[in-house]
């Protein structure tokens, strides 16, 4: 990997005299002057939002149990007008004013894990009067330059920017913004940035560098996934927060940038972030500018998994404003203004802005100037070295960190520490000079259901191989591991890796994982592939046709098929009362409901006598359970007296039960009703009697 000296990537921006009088924002013009952009212009925006943790009128959140889906609200009548894909989430319309009301209704549903309300969150930045300034002070204090000698970023890593959208034609940022997705809209693209907050954010974490332009970000190479779920003003919600988590995880997102929060926890949020930690996902988030408002727990930073950082000033010691908690992890610059006057452009984080604005650069303070800081050394390790996990990255960040002086360990305000670039590069270097070995896990595939005893599939190689074993953990966010068998020593490619005994666990869902040591006594595992187990049987009842009852012409099964992972169900039929050959009724379905139609049997042509109809339901985990039901076909349709053939007495009996002087038995019913064809109506009526008179004379039926 080429070497160059780090002097050459820090931007010379030029010296800006400062305005004589300050808005909320000032704008800044591009250091290299374009003059096809608008002057340098001042532009006043409202004060940071003081909605945060807000609930949003009209809205419950609810998450369903596994096993359970949304259709189910649905079903019981509930509106949804949002489902969060791959988390069991739904956003539930409510008139205005009964929220609290729904809460109980809802969370008392059958398969509700629980119901919250959908609130506001905000993306966390101080907001205050900036100035004309270009001096990226805190890449210095990070120790960008001793990274840079190591690496400047690949474009094989992904930073998801979770926020308010993105000028994508920035000259900083042009050529290395993927297509995204709009939560606030539920559409695909490049969402436009009209507040700012996330075109600032992605030029910190990682503009360009060394391009002749403006600034130069921390990971030059790494490409920006946009994900809008903030809108203007920097205002969003959990359910859409929650939306595009789960989206950048499941549309190549290696790091979820989140400078963005508020101060109540969210279950849905929490499966969100829980969901992407899963799927390989390094999730960084800010701790919150409330300090001197109360300090209160920011989420998502303090949602498990969840790297929070807090911000410092220039001199290295906690912002006045930034949160403090035991969720903080590491720290890296945020700028720390006096006031909104304060013209030391050292108090400033200075990066990109949409130009549709006003301009093309600004500065900007706080944990979300502070948080993509984070995120582009994380992208920087991964760039380095491709075979970590999100946890082996998460340790190298949070094992580097520099404390204060006369500060040891990890504490409420610092964490670990302030982040320190090139020591944390330094020790992802040193791991790759071994190889880590490549573990892989094909089957069972993710979130498949499974049951009996299964073989785990897979790939464990490589020259630093030492030893592997195959482990399973409750739930999607394990805290302790079950190693299945003992571990191996032995190489396997595309093959098994051991044997899993489900049936032994109770059903639910399980995380499975390699965890393997090289050669140098590092461990690795693998990517999490979570799986439901399924070891119930379904249940099966047959209400029609009902044992011993006769029968003609078309059948109609009906039943109760129900289990947690619906399959397939088979209708079959044989001759006498154990047949030895089953023929299929075509076209069964698993039923909705209860007692609802599982297959139409037709059997015109069929002799008279003995029958057995047989219900075969299998679930997605292959668990199978059967019902069989004994009926009699009648021997000669229009048979009423049960002779063996039909003549005028059948005809008599038909019109007199017709007329109402004759109750007909269940058997002269089934035999006699005949019309109309070919379903019976239950009933012996004068178009029946006219369908035997048909017989009698050999016109058929």
């Amino acid at each position: 990997m080429a070497r160059r000296s780090a002097l050459l990537y820090l931007p010379l921006l030029a010296s800006l005299a400062l305005p004589s009088s300050a808005h909320a924002l000032v704008v800044v013009p591009d250091p290299t002057p374009d003059p096809t952009e608008p002057p340098a212009i001042s532009t006043h925006l409202p004060g940071e939002p003081t909605v945060a943790g807000t609930p949003i009128p009209g809205r419950v959140l609810v998450g369903m149990q596994w096993g359970h889906s949304v259709s189910e609200l649905t079903a019981a009548g509930e509106t949804v007008s949002k489902e969060i894909l791959n988390l069991g989430v739904a956003v539930v319309a409510v008139p205005v004013g009964t929220e609290n009301a729904a809460l109980k209704r809802l969370g008392a549903l059958p398969g509700v894990e629980y119901a919250e309300k959908d609130r506001q969150v905000v993306a966390l930045r101080i907001p205050s009067d900036t100035y004309y300034g270009s001096n990226q002070w805190n890449l210095t204090l990070d120790g960008a330059p001793n990274a840079w000698d190591i690496t400047t970023g690949g474009t094989g890593v992904t930073i998801a920017i979770v926020d308010t959208g993105i000028d994508s034609t920035h000259p900083d940022l042009s050529g290395k913004v993927l297509s995204g997705y709009n939560a606030t809209t539920g559409t695909t693209g490049i969402p436009t940035d009209t507040d700012g907050h996330g075109t600032h954010v992605s030029g910190i974490a990682a503009a360009t560098g060394d391009n002749g332009t403006g600034i130069a970000g921390v990971s030059w190479g790494a490409r920006i996934l946009p994900v809008k779920v903030l809108g203007r003003n920097g205002v969003g919600s959990d359910s859409d927060v929650a939306d595009g988590v789960q989206w950048a995880a499941d549309h190549g997102a290696n790091i979820i940038n989140m400078s963005l929060g508020d101060s109540a926890y969210s279950s849905t949020s929490d499966r969100a972030v829980q969901y992407a930690w899963n799927q390989g996902c390094l999730i960084v988030a800010a701790a919150g500018n409330d300090y001197q408002n109360g300090n209160p727990t920011s989420y998502p930073a303090a949602l498990s998994h969840v790297i929070g950082v807090g911000a410092l000033n220039d001199s290295g010691l906690r912002a006045s404003y930034s949160n403090t908690g035991s969720y903080v992890s590491v720290t890296a610059p945020g700028g720390d203004p006096s006031s909104n006057q304060d013209n030391n452009k050292r108090h400033w984080i200075f990066s990109t802005w949409p130009r549709s604005l006003g301009s093309s650069y600004a500065m900007l303070a706080g944990t979300s100037q502070a948080t993509p800081q984070v995120s582009g050394l994380a992208a920087l390790i991964w760039s380095e070295n491709p075979s970590l996990t999100n946890a082996q990255v998460r340790d190298a960040i949070q094992s580097t960190a520099v404390p204060p002086t006369g500060v040891s360990g990890k504490t409420n305000s610092y964490g670990y520490g302030r982040v320190d670039f090139g020591k944390a590069l330094l020790s992802v270097s040193q791991q790759s000079t071994v190889q880590a070995p490549s573990l892989i896990l094909t089957s069972p595939a993710s979130l498949a259901v499974v049951g009996g005893t299964i073989s785990i599939m897979g790939t464990v190689e490589g020259d630093s191989l030492a030893s592997f074993e195959v482990q399973y953990g409750v739930g999607s966010s394990p805290s302790t591991w079950t190693t299945l068998g003992t571990a191996q020593t032995s190489p396997v490619t595309a093959g098994k890796l051991a044997d899993w005994q489900t049936q032994n666990t109770g059903d639910g869902r399980y995380t499975l994982r390699i965890l393997a040591a090289d050669t140098s006594g590092q461990q690795s595992a693998s990517a999490l592939v979570a799986v439901d187990i399924d070891n119930t049987l379904p249940t099966v009842t047959l209400s029609s046709p009902v044992a011993n009852s006769f029968q003609s012409g078309m059948v109609a099964v009906t039943g109760t098929v129900s289990d947690s992972h619906p399959g397939t169900v088979r209708v079959e039929w044989g001759t006498g009362s154990d047949p030895t050959t089953w023929y299929a009724v075509p076209n069964a379905i698993w039923p909705a409901g209860s007692d609802q139609p599982l297959a139409q049997w037709d059997t015109t042509g069929l002799n008279g006598g003995v029958y057995s109809l047989r219900v075969i339901a299998t679930d997605q985990a292959g668990n199978t359970r059967q019902v069989t039901s004994t009926f009699k076909l009648n021997l000669v349709p229009g048979d009423l007296n049960g002779d063996g053939k039909t003549t005028i007495v059948d005809a008599i009996l038909a019109l007199r039960a017709a007329a109402g002087i004759l109750t007909p038995t269940e058997q002269q019913i089934a035999a006699g009703d005949l019309a109309p064809s070919p379903t019976p109506d239950g009933r012996l009526d004068i178009s029946d009697v006219l369908k035997i008179l048909l017989l009698v004379l050999g016109e058929g039926v």
